[in-house]
């Protein structure tokens, strides 16, 4: 199975695009400073129906002095609607709604452009992960073993299992806050000269989210 995922996941032209959409949806696992077991884990998650947050995206590479900085939001309403944004410095919409995924990018002739290229079929296979993070399955998870440290911070540490997604992602940590379903801060390695960093703010936990917000870009 994984020589499959290889071929398709990890592709150059596909990786920007899987490894962005693992930084942000990984994220909000409904924990608590008292979590001490998965179990304990699962029951909090359960708990989460919605959310909405807007995050920032820091992106330090070796060989550049100051790092990439990007900003977008996140929605996720359950069972598996999905709307990952960013908003500056490029626009990238990626739509998950009853199991079909849509990812449009803004062009300089100011028009969004169904995205058509193989990365739309890489997100659509990370999504059935993604879902099973959210509704804490992790020990399903055939590509990353995930340990509980709790704290404080409770954080989760997820390290792949495969040779080939090592290669892409080394290692992920998640970092939460003291307030009940929030995450502070995901921290994505993805070798040993580049560290992707997400802090999240504003979160809205269990708010309604329009259906359309994840059906049309706008």
């Amino acid at each position: 199975m994984f020589p499959e995922f290889k071929k398709t996941w990890f592709s150059r032209s596909t990786r920007p695009g899987f490894v962005s959409l693992v930084l942000c949806v990984l994220f909000f696992i409904p924990t608590h400073s008292k979590a001490k077991t998965w179990k304990d884990l699962g029951k909090e998650m359960r708990k989460i129906h919605s959310i909405q947050a807007d995050f920032t995206q820091e992106k330090d590479l070796k060989i550049l002095k100051t790092p990439l900085i990007s900003k977008g939001i996140f929605l996720f309403q359950a069972p598996d609607m999905v709307r990952w944004e960013y908003k500056s410095p490029l626009r990238v919409v990626s739509l998950v709604h009853e199991g079909t995924v849509k990812r449009y990018v803004f062009t300089d002739s100011k028009k969004w452009v169904a995205d058509s290229s193989g990365s739309v079929q890489a997100i659509r296979m990370v999504m059935q992960r993604i879902i099973g993070w959210l509704t804490g399955r992790f020990g399903q998870d055939d590509v990353f073993m995930a340990r509980l440290i709790d704290g404080p911070p409770v954080t989760v540490i997820l390290t792949p299992k495969n040779k080939g997604m090592a290669k892409v992602i080394s290692k992920v940590e998640m970092i939460f806050s003291a307030t009940p379903g929030v995450l502070n801060e995901l921290d994505i390695h993805e070798g040993p000269n580049t560290l992707t960093r997400i802090r999240f703010e504003d979160v809205k936990l269990n708010k309604p989210i329009p259906a359309a917000k994840f059906e049309k870009i706008k």
